[in-house]
Parts: C-alpha cells; sequence; structure tokens
C-alpha cells in the first residue's frame, strides 16, 4: 500500500468561506444571475410542480 502524506488541514479551515471576489466583471455576472432568478421565480407558469419533481427523482411516497 502506498504511503499518503499527513495533511494538517483542520476542520475549521473547510468550514470558512472563502474571500468575496472583487473581480466586477464576476460581481455583474452573479448579480444578473440573482436578477434573472427571482424574475423567473416570479413566472409561476414556467415552474415544475413538485410532484412532477418527485417522480422524476423518484422521492414519492
Amino acid at each position: 500500500m502506498s504511503e499518503t502524506s499527513k495533511v494538517d488541514d483542520t476542520l475549521d479551515e473547510h468550514l470558512r468561506p472563502d474571500e468575496e471576489s472583487t473581480d466586477p466583471a464576476y460581481l455583474a455576472w452573479k448579480e444578473a444571475k440573482i436578477r434573472a432568478g427571482l424574475a423567473q421565480s416570479k413566472d409561476r407558469a414556467n415552474m415544475i410542480p413538485a410532484h412532477k419533481l418527485w417522480a422524476e427523482f423518484k422521492l414519492e411516497r
């Protein structure tokens, strides 16, 4: 069996959020995605009924 190197990472390091991006292009893209998602959520005609999602993911009771 091969040896593995010892990792000194602590769980806390992986639970902290990353620094927020300051890249203007990314921030503009992120805001546009959020606004588009919010606008889409208001149009209930395009929403998939919950029972269809349950069936697709085999979560029906």
